[in-house]
Formats: C-alpha cells, structure tokens, sequence
C-alpha cells in the first residue's frame, strides 16, 4: 500500500501505522498497537506506571538511575527493582551485562508506548529529575576523575550519551536559570567530556548554543567560555578562542573565580604556544601554574597544564625541564591509580626520547601510551601518539609501518579539527619524519601505505600499532635466518640488538649515522622483521651474539 518513503515519514507514529494484521487470528495479534496494549494489561498498576515512567531514558540505564529518576511518594524507590525484573521477564525491558553492571534499554516501540501513558504534568516532572540525574552522572565523573574511579566514570559516559543529549534538550527547549545552570555545569565543569561522552566536534556544538543563550555575564559562563576556548584551541581555531577567553578572564575575574581564571590562562598559554609565540606562552603557563598551587582541588587540569607544558619544553629544546613536567604527572598520577594523564605524561617521555634520538624507547613508550588510550574515546590524544609513534619508527627505519601511522594519525586529526592542532612547528616536526618514511619507500610505495592507514578504523590502527593483529608479518620463529646478514650487517644487528640507537653505533663503529641507518633498513628487510627490538629474536635461536 506504502511506499518505503512513506513508511520512513511515519515511522515515529509505528504504533499508528501498523493497524492492520491477521484479520482471522486473536485480536492482539491484528496489530501492534494491539499487541502492546495486550502487554500493558498484563502488567500489574505499579508495573504500567514503571513502564511509562523508564520511557523518560534515551537509551539504556542502570539500577541507580532509574531509582533516582522514576521513585516518588507513588512509586517508592524499593519497588523498582522489582519492577525491573517484572518488566524484563515480560521481555518489555532487555538487559544487557556491562562489566560487572547491569544495565537496561526499552526497545522503541515500548518506549513510545509508555511515553504516551504519562500526563503532561508527569512526564514534564520526569524530564526535570532526568535532567538533575545526568548533571549528578557528570559531577561524580568530576570527583573520580583523577583517582582510580576514572575508568568507571568513563564508562558511565559513554554509556549514557543518549541520556546526556536528551538531558541538554530538555534544558534547552524552555530554558529556566535553574536549566540554564544545570546545562552549564554539565558541559563545561567535565572539560574533558570530549575524551569520554562526546565527540569533540559535538562537545564545542554544545558549548556554543549554550553560550548564545546564556549570556548573562555570570561565574558560570566564565567556565563555559574557558572550557569551549579549549576545545577550539585543540581543533586549531585560535582566532575564535582569543576572543572566548578574553571574555572568560574578564568573567571570571569580576567573580573572583580563581579556578576559571587559572584555566582560561593555561589554554591561553597553549593557544600561544601552539600559534608559535613561544615568548607569550611561558609567561601565561607560568602564571597559571602559580595560580593552581593555590587551589588543590584542581588536580585534573594542574596535570594537564604540566603535560602542555612539558609539550613546549620539548619544542623548546630544552629536555630536561620538559621531563621534570612529564615525571610530574607520571608519578602523581599512577600513585592515584589514575589513567588518562598518565596516558598523556608517558607519551611526553617517548615525545623526549625521540628528540635525543632514543627511538627504541620512543617506540615503548608511544607504545604504551597508546595501550592505555583503549581504554577512553579520547581521539585527540591518540592522533597525537599515533604521530609519535609513525615518527619513531621512521625514525627507527620501519618506514612502511611509518606510513600507515602517518595516514590513520591524519585522518583522525581531520575528523576533529586542523592536523597536529593546526600548529606549524608540529606540523613541519612531522614532515621531517615523513620525507625519511617516503625517501625509504618511493613516492608510489608511500602513497600506498599511507591509504591503508588513512582507511583504518582507531580500532583496526590501534591493533595495528600494537601488532595484535598484523597481517602477512610472520612469527618471530619463522624468520629468516640470520645467516643471511653480511659481517658488517651482523656486527650491526649485534648492537641493535642490545638496544643501541642507531647514533649510538655509529659513534661505536665510527661510521655515519646514516650509514648505520641504511645496514638497519637491509638487517630488518633480509629477516623479514618490521620492528628493531625483534632482531635479538632473530639472533638468540643460534646464540650469535
């Protein structure tokens, strides 16, 4: 009768549409509509009012939340875990296992059908304490978030998008100051939304069309313009949050707020730093390092001020100091238990490796940067490691797996912002790693590995980056023999082996650095190997040493 166009317009109205079924078979059979009404009249009164109740949730939920978000004096709070387990054994709820919690989701057609048994009054009610239970969801992420609790307060997150999303509707579709603020707090006191609810791109959507709205000249759009300069400084925009800082500065400090002030100075400082004015930008980290020595709470972001400015150390040649800022977070962090900074504050000390030509140990560190990023959506920081990591190995004579890094870092940045922060100091660092990858290869054999990588899922990179699955690479015992290494080669082979860097056998053989480079790149295609630490594989089995 419908076309699919037609059928696709209505599919909001399912229950309406689908009137019509076996005319001969039972009456709940005859239509949906009639088929759910059968399952409604199952369920007992307190049951329905559960059911109608859970529809106010976007997506899935767990335990918690429904207690907080659906109890009332008419629905006691310890009735709805046996209403959930009513509704789930009458299929009407699915349960799905999420580590060690339990979590639930209504399949579309039920939700809508329990969102039209509520009153006006009722569902408007629910919308609030949903709204208010989302806003608790993200401050309890704040508190855990540099401690041991942070993997699980990701998770709840992630997992809890949908509900986030709807959340910021209902407070944007008739805004109270009340919505407002809790609006506000949401998406602007969790900076980091970006590396574990939403995408970067949808974080700053958020912050912009609550910025338009709110603009009265308060302590909380201080926080919020300083939390979307941020994230227009990752995505390269640094015109547009010059501007958005200033005014959160100006904000913050007729407030008094020393936090947003702190704040809005540090990403000030790294919008200079990755502009290229080095000279503006240290006095801007100094100053807002002085300024987070006065405020404890501010953990999260005192970590992440020394990460950027270990960053700028390293741009400045200046290693040492730039270590003491990644050491800094490496040890606060891990005594914490905390993930994501440590993440960060490894990928500084491959970041220093790589610049005294340590690539062996930029590699390892990279390396476990990386493997501690499975753990969050944070696609800002992997791109950034996964550069890292296709420079040390270029750098370390894999150049075809340099390559590959190169496309997928590249087209992770792309799905963001501008590349490597739309910095051009990092992005003239990276093509210096790119002409050694493609001077390896050849223009056509680059171009080639440099598409493979650029069609990776993070997924399917990450695997690849950490060798979990690499395709058409043999076993370490099912390489070539070593046999096949010339004298000087296998002299060569002997010193990678026991971990040298290629300046350091060069000044042991006294030969070029490049020199030692070119036996590296014949040692490492004769095994068949990709990688420098495999050689000693390669060597052990017949104890040349």
């Amino acid at each position: 009768m419908l076309s699919v166009r037609d059928l696709e317009e209505r599919l909001d109205r399912r229950l309406e549409l689908l009137t019509t079924g076996n005319r001969s078979g039972p009456e709940r059979h005859r239509s949906l509509q009639a088929t759910v009404d059968w399952s409604y009249e199952l369920c007992t009164s307190t049951q329905q009012k559960l059911w109608a109740r859970l529809s106010v949730f976007a997506d899935e939920f767990d335990l918690p939340m429904a207690e907080q978000v659906c109890s009332d004096d008419e629905l006691p709070a310890e009735l709805i875990l046996d209403g959930i387990s009513s509704l789930v054994g009458k299929s009407l709820l699915q349960r799905e296992q999420r580590g060690e919690r339990a979590r639930f989701r209504m399949l579309e057609t039920i939700r809508e059908y329990g969102a039209a048994k509520l009153g006006a009054t009722e569902a408007v009610a629910l919308q609030l304490r949903h709204l208010e239970s989302c806003s608790t969801l993200v401050r309890s992420s704040v508190e855990s978030w540099g401690s041991s609790g942070q993997q699980r307060a990701g998770e709840l997150l992630r997992s809890n998008r949908a509900n986030l999303r709807k959340a910021l509707q209902t407070a944007l579709s008739a805004p109270s100051n009340e919505m407002l603020a809790t609006a506000t707090e949401l998406v602007s006191t969790a900076w980091f939304l970006w590396s574990s609810g939403f995408s970067v791109r949808e974080h700053r959507m958020w912050l912009m069309h609550i910025a338009e709205i709110d603009t009265a000249p308060t302590a909380r759009r201080g926080r919020l313009l300083a939390t979307l300069g941020l994230v227009q400084t990752m995505q390269g925009d640094r015109s547009a949050a010059s501007d958005v800082l200033d005014e959160s500065i100006h904000l913050a400090s007729a407030c008094a707020d020393n936090a947003t002030i702190a704040f809005a100075t540090q990403t000030k400082g790294l919008k200079e730093y990755l502009g290229g004015d080095f000279e503006s930008a240290e006095p801007l980290f100094q100053d807002a390092l002085t300024r987070y020595e006065e405020l404890p709470e501010n953990t999260d972001l005192l970590w992440a001020l020394h990460i950027e400015m270990g960053m700028f150390y390293c741009s400045m040649l200046d290693p040492t100091r730039a270590l003491e800022h990644f050491e800094f977070v490496r040890v606060h962090s891990e005594r914490a238990g905390e993930q994501w900074m440590l993440s960060y504050a490894i990928y500084g000390l491959g970041l220093a490796a790589l610049a005294d030509e340590r690539y062996d140990e930029a590699l390892r560190r990279a390396i476990e940067s990386l493997t501690l990023k499975k753990e969050f959506d944070d696609v800002v920081g992997t791109s950034l490691v996964t550069d890292l990591l296709s420079w040390a190995e270029a750098a370390a004579g894999s150049k075809e797996r340099s390559a590959v890094l190169l496309g997928a870092a590249s087209q992770m940045w792309d799905s963001f912002g501008m590349q490597l922060y739309g910095s051009r100091h990092w992005v003239e660092r990276r093509a210096q790693f790119e002409a050694t990858a493609r001077a390896g290869l050849g223009d056509e054999r680059f171009a080639q590995c440099r598409r493979r990588g650029a069609a990776m899922s993070i997924p399917e990179m990450v695997r690849f980056a950490l060798e979990e699955e690499v395709p058409g690479v043999p076993e370490a015992d099912e390489f070539a023999d070593a046999a096949l290494l010339s004298p000087r080669e296998l002299e060569v082979a002997r010193l990678v082996a026991d971990g040298l860097t290629n300046k350091e056998i060069a000044t042991r053989m006294v030969v070029s650095p490049r020199t030692v480079e070119g036996h590296v790149v014949r040692i490492l295609r004769k095994l068949g190997m990709t990688r420098r630490h495999q050689v000693a594989t390669a060597l052990r089995p017949r104890g040349i040493r």
